[in-house]
């Protein structure tokens, strides 16, 4: 899940090579943040160097190289590393007073990472104060995401009704606004909610809100300011949910069809992609494919900084295959 970011594609072909020891004389004014962000979800440690350089050229202030740096730390999966810098931008931030609009994105950024690091109270009190802020700026988009990280929090603190209160009140508000410009976030947050349905057996709320995103999703993928990478990844995620609910309430025809869509992404050959179908290969029977799809994506947790509840979600699903493949040591290891 990982998901909430916008980037432009510049100079694509110059971006592609690597870094050389000449570019350290790069011009100030190439340090944008399209620039350097522009690959960083596929190239981390290149936009990390090109962070480092705009910071020893005071090419850019430091609140906003430290924001940049934990968005790319936070797609790694190194959340620890991605709070400490949302944490250095907001210190920053309050102290100086000069951009209330920066304070509220790293507010925001606090609030969502204390979560993932399962710090909900602190979390909570992040979003609290965030809530506030957005309600002066008007910024609704500030506003609906610590409104859903609020939600998020009262669930894991079990208080789930409260918590399906705020998705909806965030939802509500996006929908409400008829804006385009919100409908990325829009989508992830029917994602979020049907991850959560799931969850908890609650299948039939989870098939409707699915099926809505789907709906949404092909709506986006005609606006081509969209970018295409991340709408993959978004059809990726609720194909292979609907695949899963579909063959649980027993429509296997429908569940193939959503599988096979799930497949022609480019997102199920990735790690996490291939990940997001293991429920519908243990419902299949395909014991072996979910340990492999397992083993992918824990690779990648491996190389993050922290343990959180995905991880966790890895191994219960080991479990739940090596018990049905009868290997008994494998398990208690588990």
């Amino acid at each position: 899940m990982r998901h909430f970011y916008y980037l432009c594609f510049l100079l694509l072909g110059f971006l592609s090579l690597p870094v050389r020891a000449g570019e350290a004389n790069r011009e100030p004014e190439q340090y944008t943040r399209e620039y350097i962000m522009k690959d960083y979800m596929t190239e981390p440690d290149r936009t990390l160097q090109l962070l480092d350089e705009a910071e020893a050229n005071s090419a850019m202030p430091l609140n906003i190289v430290d924001e940049l740096r934990s968005v790319v730390y936070r797609n790694m999966y190194r959340n620890k590393s991605a709070l400490h810098y949302a944490r250095r931008a907001y210190v920053s931030d309050s102290l100086s007073h000069d951009d209330p609009s920066h304070l509220l994105r790293m507010t925001v950024a606090m609030a969502e990472l204390s979560h993932l690091l399962s710090e909900y109270k602190e979390s909570m009190r992040y979003a609290v104060q965030g809530v506030e802020l957005a309600r002066e700026l008007k910024d609704i988009q500030s506003e609906c995401k610590l409104l859903f990280c609020m939600g998020e929090n009262k669930r894991m603190l079990s208080f789930k009704e409260e918590g399906y209160q705020f998705f909806d009140q965030a939802i509500d508000l996006l929908d409400n606004s008829k804006n385009e410009e919100y409908e990325t976030m829009l989508s992830y947050f029917y994602g979020v909610k049907m991850g959560y349905l799931i969850a908890d057996k609650r299948s039939n709320d989870a098939l409707e809100i699915g099926l809505q995103r789907e709906k949404l999703l092909d709506k986006m993928s005609k606006q081509p300011e969209i970018r295409a990478d991340l709408l993959d990844l978004q059809f990726a995620y609720v194909y292979s949910k609907l695949a899963y609910l579909f063959q649980l309430t027993g429509d296997r025809e429908r569940a193939a069809v959503y599988y096979k869509k799930y497949q022609s992404t480019n997102a199920s050959s990735t790690p996490d992609g291939k990940f997001d179908s293991t429920p519908y290969l243990l419902l299949l029977g395909e014991y072996q494919a979910v340990l492999d799809n397992c083993r992918d994506f824990k690779e990648v947790m491996r190389e993050q900084d922290t343990l959180n509840s995905q991880y966790l979600t890895i191994l219960n699903l080991e479990i739940l295959a090596n018990t049905k493949l009868e290997n008994y040591k494998t398990v208690i290891n588990l």
